[in-house]
């Protein structure tokens, strides 16, 4: 894997998710704008409804980090194991309500 082919790159992307490495692909910036524009095309499409999320710990992390109000940084720090299943109920304008 990545780690260890480049270990330096990425403890450097581990200490600054937004400068990532070209071997990475995607940038996390890239990512980042493509899951908040999921979210806020999800708030439209499923307002009332239910809506299950699967996906990479990223992308989850982003998305967790937007719907919660936090900064990206903490969420990241929170572990997301394999297999972790997070249940929120939202308004109608997507803030989280604890469950």
């Amino acid at each position: 894997g990545i780690w260890s082919q480049s270990p330096d790159e990425g403890a450097r992307w581990e200490r600054d998710l937004r400068a990532t490495p070209a071997g990475f692909g995607e940038s996390f910036t890239q990512m980042e704008e493509r899951v908040l524009k999921f979210w806020a095309t999800a708030l439209q499409e499923w307002p009332d409804g239910e809506l299950v999320v699967v996906s990479h710990r990223g992308p989850l992390v982003v998305l967790y980090a937007a719907i919660v109000g936090i900064a990206l940084d903490v969420a990241w720090r929170d572990p997301f194991e394999r297999g972790t299943a997070i249940r929120m109920d939202l308004d109608r304008a997507g803030v989280a309500t604890p469950c």
